[in-house]
């Protein structure tokens, strides 16, 4: 864009209030780039993590595409100032005149930072207008809200991708406007879960926050339950608003299901050395070596993986256990039918139908008050 130019987009022509949006060229919610964090601060009992090898279940979808007809271009006197490294820098802009009345009514946080010592509710620019600076969001995903809260509905889209509806979450959760936009979240939502995710990937943290940030506890424990069964380190955040204590309780769940895997696995090891399980000697030395050598290279035992089980999800060590091949291999030669499936299969039934996930009006409701 040339410079003194920038892009502008009237919700209301008699708006008193210029929201500038610096245009930063930053992806949204980077899968690649960022490791899992370490949890050791938030929860002793989570510890260090690791680097997954999960990738996208699909790649971003960018719908600002079709918002870009609404905007037009004019020359400003300046662009918005921004920090970085090397101290403030000029950087094009998107500027939306909204009414601060509108935009006090629905936003919390803007209300309380109108009323309280923000200079730019007082300074009026040569322009003739407020300005607040917003930085970090996306421009199609803040006219959306925008529309929505000045009542311009028919300019609000009735169906949205799962990366738009994120970008949104992002500023709802930020500008604390859930009831503004409660009926079109409901509609966008209703459309796309029809197919959700069912393996820890990106798009399971798009939903992730939008069930937590929208307020679906049914989606929310869904969401939640898949990633406690599938992930195998903490989860990602992707620079997304998603709380640290949510990544925590997923986590401390995710080693507890490992921790009981891994619990009756060794069980059955020490019940097979005391000669305590099978229908005979025979029977317990061939389900014994079985054992041994098939659990050895995965990793389970000798020893034993500690907590916090780095690089092990439950549904793919579950998976493992399940396919532990006991068999003589002479078929002609069949001492029992004695196998190490009887002796576990049924544990990890009862595992996976108490692997519930997260309540969001349980537990997370104390938090939720307490940060409301």
């Amino acid at each position: 864009m040339p410079q003194n130019v920038c892009e502008t987009y009237d919700v209301d022509p008699d708006g008193d209030l210029l929201i500038i949006l610096p245009v930063l060229d930053h992806p949204f919610a980077p899968w690649d780039s960022e490791k899992p964090k370490d949890l050791s601060e938030v929860d002793p009992a989570v510890g260090s993590a690791s680097s997954s090898d999960e990738g996208n279940a699909t790649p971003p979808h960018d719908t600002e595409e079709a918002l870009d007809d609404s905007f037009a271009t004019l020359h400003c006197s300046d662009h918005a100032e921004i920090e970085s490294e090397g101290g403030h820098e000029d950087v094009p802009d998107v500027r939306f005149k909204v009414s601060s009345k509108h935009l006090a009514l629905a936003s919390p946080r803007y209300r309380k930072m109108a009323a309280g010592p923000w200079l730019g509710a007082t300074i009026i620019h040569p322009d003739g207008y407020h300005h607040w600076v917003l930085e970090g969001f996306d421009k199609g995903a803040l006219k959306i809200l925008l529309d929505i809260i000045h009542g311009k509905t028919r300019k609000v889209p009735r169906s949205v991708d799962l990366e738009m509806l994120a970008k949104i979450a992002v500023l709802v959760d930020d500008l604390e406007c859930h009831e503004e936009v409660e009926v079109f979240s409901n509609m966008w939502i209703r459309t796309l879960k029809k197919s959700l995710p069912k393996e820890y990937n990106r798009d399971l943290i798009l939903w992730l926050l939008v069930s937590f940030v929208f307020d679906k506890p049914p989606l929310f424990k869904s969401i939640t339950q898949t990633a406690i069964l599938s992930s195998d380190n903490p989860i990602r955040t992707l620079n997304l608003p998603i709380r640290e204590i949510i990544v925590a309780k997923i986590d401390n769940r995710r080693q507890e299901l490992i921790g009981q895997l891994l619990d009756n696995l060794h069980s059955l090891f020490a019940r097979l050395i005391d000669g305590g399980i099978g229908c005979r000697y025979s029977c317990n030395s061939r389900l014994l070596g079985a054992l041994v050598q098939q659990m050895y290279p995965l990793r389970l035992i000798l020893p034993r993986p500690p907590k916090p089980f780095t690089g092990f999800s439950f549904n793919e060590t579950a998976q493992a256990v399940r396919e532990l091949r006991s068999e003589d291999p002479d078929p002609h030669y069949v001492i029992c039918r004695c196998s190490l499936g009887q002796f576990l299969n049924s544990d990890i039934d009862v595992l996976e139908k108490t692997a519930k996930g997260l309540d969001l009006d349980g537990d997370m409701q104390a938090y939720r008050v307490t940060h409301a």
